[in-house]
């Protein structure tokens, strides 16, 4: 996964660099959790080796929420976690983003 920091400067992922790659994920009811290394320079306190994230689709949105290290208690798409940077909301353009969304699972297991 990566984010365009010339678009939206907010650090995703703990993230200098703006790239992670999924490394594990499931499914717990409606919502995918999944965990993700950052690769790159983890020197100062805000970036972090490994994200989890919460996600979940509604109504042509996709919610997402991070927690720093690991998954968090509780952790919901669409609340902060505590050891989190806050939630994004993403708009589905096509059926692309829903069809990697319903399979992160089977391809990540």
């Amino acid at each position: 996964m990566t984010f365009d920091y010339s678009k939206c400067s907010t650090v995703q992922a703990f993230s200098q660099e703006g790239i992670v790659s999924c490394v594990y994920s499931t499914l717990v009811g409606s919502t995918y959790f999944a965990s993700v290394l950052n690769p790159g320079e983890v020197a100062s306190s805000t970036y972090n080796r490994f994200t989890c994230f919460a996600l979940s689709e509604n109504g042509g949105q996709v919610m997402m929420s991070d927690s720093a290290g690991s998954c968090a208690a509780g952790q919901s798409p669409t609340t902060k976690a505590t050891t989190g940077s806050g939630v994004l909301t993403l708009s589905i353009k096509d059926s692309c983003c829903k069809y990697i969304l319903s399979h992160i699972y089977v391809l990540y297991q």
